[in-house]
């Protein structure tokens, strides 16, 4: 009769572990833009006025791990696109370039949620690395991994269905080391998520 007791208390803890991972697909735009530090301070002050935000986009499945009702874990796997539209020289010849840059991005985020889930707020890091772009200088070009500060907030649309924004202060670790010639990336996004399976 113990044996039987001891199976069952396994099974329903097992149960009860498993239902709190849910897999998500996550879709959306993003509004970037990345500060070039430049060898010259004066250079990079004449053409600061001229940079400028793109739309670009992102998506990935996220694993989320939920050990309290209105606590989560996030992680997954995000391709994240991130770039400028860059003046070579100031109007009015408006030349430009495109620099778009293309991340990997590993989330560990951390959820509260409310209401009891109506609504949360999360924050964390993402650990990334650059996969590509048309335009990469100095130190970046040697520096493709690093991490990312991340915050968001997200509000539920239907039974399976958030959307989520977000801000990415992209390139942390580079700041805080003292790297220089890097790109400071600022990412503002907007995401529908959807979970498509649950356990």
């Amino acid at each position: 009769m113990s044996k039987q007791i001891l199976i069952l208390f396994l099974f329903l803890n097992s149960k009860l572990l498993f239902g709190q991972f849910n897999f998500k697909l996550s879709v959306g735009l993003n509004l970037t833009n990345y500060e070039l530090r430049m060898i010259s301070p004066t250079f990079k002050k004449d053409f600061k006025q001229y940079y400028k935000y793109r739309v670009l986009y992102n998506g990935g499945v996220e694993i989320e791990y939920e050990p309290k009702p209105n606590l989560s874990i996030v992680t997954g796997l995000n391709l994240d696109y991130r770039g400028s539209k860059n003046y070579a020289y100031p109007p009015p010849f408006r030349d430009y370039v495109l620099a778009e840059y293309t991340f990997v991005e590993i989330p560990i985020l951390f959820k509260y949620k409310f209401l009891p889930t109506k609504f949360y707020i999360g924050s964390g890091f993402n650990l990334n690395k650059r996969v590509g772009s048309n335009s990469i200088t100095y130190e970046e070009y040697n520096h493709p991994y690093g991490f990312d500060f991340k915050s968001l907030i997200g509000f539920k649309l239907f039974n399976r269905t958030f959307i989520q924004t977000a801000y990415t202060f992209g390139n942390i670790d580079k700041w805080l080391f003292g790297k220089y010639d890097y790109h400071m990336f600022h990412v503002f996004s907007i995401n529908i998520q959807y979970t498509f399976f649950k356990f």
